[in-house]
């Protein structure tokens, strides 16, 4: 059995959770794009020029509401990862 052939009847033994765990740490690597249109914004308040009009205080709390949406991100993808590499390699230990 070639490589690339075991990895596809790895994946598709739980298809489900491999897409689930791929699409948890696709949104947990672009999480951070958020905060830096946040700063973006903040920085364009400050200038005059912003195109919305959100308040400094508004815009520290969308800061600190992305870093807990970050963290939850962080939390669903280490639980969705675990899941997926244990029955993974539960699979190919049998």
């Amino acid at each position: 059995m070639s490589t690339f052939s075991f990895l596809l009847r790895l994946t598709g033994y739980r298809w489900s959770r491999y897409w689930l765990n791929a699409l948890a740490w696709s949104l947990i690597y672009l999480a951070p794009i958020v905060p830096g249109l946040v700063t973006k914004q903040f920085f364009d308040v400050l200038s005059g020029n912003a195109p919305y009009r959100f308040g400094v205080w508004s815009l520290i709390g969308f800061l600190l509401l992305a870093a807990l949406a970050r963290v939850v991100l962080i939390i669903f993808g280490f639980i969705t990862d675990v899941q997926f590499r244990f029955r993974i390699g539960g699979a190919a230990a049998a």
